[in-house]
């Protein structure tokens, strides 16, 4: 007899990897104590000054992880759940952000001993060619989507790196509907970015949001508002999760539905690209 439960898999997290580590290691320090930017732009990755700057990061690393690295504090909340089993760290082709990402990866497999970690690096940056490294940033996301799909519940941390980065990383989990988390600097509160379902949503949506683009003033009536959960139901809670529809509550315990500016967006969309 075949079991039934289906298996939980697990989790593989695609990170994009900043600096934060250099940042939070010089933070406070004396001219004199601080890793020198131009210093680490002049080091060569098979010499013995690079290694050296790994291991003071390392231990720098240590000593509180969540504080010292933005990668870490946003994957914390993971952590401490027990079902992170891949990583994969793109990072830029410059020395400071292959430093860092050296650094993590010894951090996750020594201290975490999580043995199933690789990094990229993505190729432009060093030359300023940002284009070249946005497009290479892409592919790669694309590429371990395609790969891991099947065997691994991916997320995508967008926490890391430049703005544009977490723009391609949002774009990318929205497309293939993938859950996309950041952690704001001044704040311990994990944000899950809401997916905008562009390639995965069903006929049946669109039906319910050409429903409420026929009523310009929401589906507000009583027996219609009734008539109109019952006919679709857990559909609506999607829709308003991720932003597409929106419900009014009123002081008589009533609702409305009403369509919202990303559900028109999105009717629109679906309806041209048929």
């Amino acid at each position: 007899m075949k079991d039934s439960i289906k298996k939980e898999k697990p989790q593989f997290h695609i990170i994009t990897c900043g600096t934060s580590i250099l940042s939070n290691y010089n933070y406070n320090r004396s001219e004199e104590s601080k890793i020198n930017l131009d210093f680490i732009k002049s080091l060569d990755d098979s010499k013995h000054d690079w290694l050296e700057i790994i291991n003071k990061f390392f231990e720098f690393l240590k000593q509180n992880p969540e504080r010292n690295s933005a990668e870490i504090n946003s994957l914390s909340y993971f952590l401490k759940e027990g079902k992170v089993k891949k990583i994969y760290l793109i990072c830029t082709d410059t020395n400071a952000g292959k430093l860092c990402a050296n650094t993590l990866q010894k951090y996750f497999r020594n201290e975490l001993k999580i043995s199933d970690i690789n990094f990229k690096e993505a190729r432009g940056f060093g030359t300023e060619d940002f284009e070249k490294g946005l497009l290479e940033i892409r592919d790669t996301i694309l590429r371990l989507i395609r790969k891991h799909e099947n065997s691994h519940e991916i997320y995508l941390n967008a926490t890391g790196g430049f703005k544009p980065e977490s723009a391609m990383m949002v774009l990318l989990g929205s497309l293939y509907q993938l859950p996309v988390y950041y952690l704001y600097e001044t704040s311990r509160k994990l944000v899950m970015i809401p997916p905008f379902p562009l390639l995965y949503i069903e006929e049946i949506y669109i039906e319910i949001l050409q429903k409420l683009i026929d009523k310009p003033g929401g589906i507000r009536i009583n027996r219609e508002v009734k008539k109109f959960e019952e006919v679709y139901g857990g559909k609506l809670k999607y829709l308003e999760k991720v932003g597409a529809i929106g419900i009014r509550k009123r002081e008589n315990s009533s609702k409305s539905y009403f369509i919202r500016s990303s559900g028109r967006f999105l009717y629109d969309f679906k309806t041209k690209t048929k």
